[in-house]
């Protein structure tokens, strides 16, 4: 999900909201090796590599280690693979009704996210 899309669902709530209702704010729907795709061809390093669920969750203890040897942050965690593996199938619908809620498109979304990460580096 983009930031921008939760702090505009947020202000958009906050407007045209109604007192006592809840809105749900999502982005798209896109599975791990679709988003590695587009990071891959928007950072122009082409297909990334998607890791199995399995070696991924066994691997967390190492990355965690040489994250901290190296004073960073891991590339991910256990509750981050949680996260992701989790229930993401929800609908906006009614935030997109009534509020007018209309999130950024995914590939927009992928590409600045790789751009930010690019200059963070």
């Amino acid at each position: 999900m983009d930031v921008r899309d939760v702090a505009g669902g947020c202000l958009l709530a906050a407007e045209r909201g109604r007192s006592g209702e809840s809105y749900l704010l999502g982005g798209h729907y896109a599975r791990i090796p679709e988003l590695l795709a587009m990071a891959g061809k928007v950072s122009g390093k082409g297909d990334l590599p998607v890791m199995p669920l399995w070696l991924a969750r066994a691997a967390v203890p190492a990355i965690g280690g040489w994250a901290a040897l190296r004073g960073r942050r891991p590339f991910y965690t256990g509750y981050s693979l949680r996260t992701l593996t989790g229930n993401g199938l929800f609908s906006s619908e009614k935030a997109r009704r009534e509020l007018g809620y209309a999130p950024w498109e995914l590939e927009e979304t992928v590409r600045d996210m790789v751009m930010w990460l690019q200059r963070a580096e």
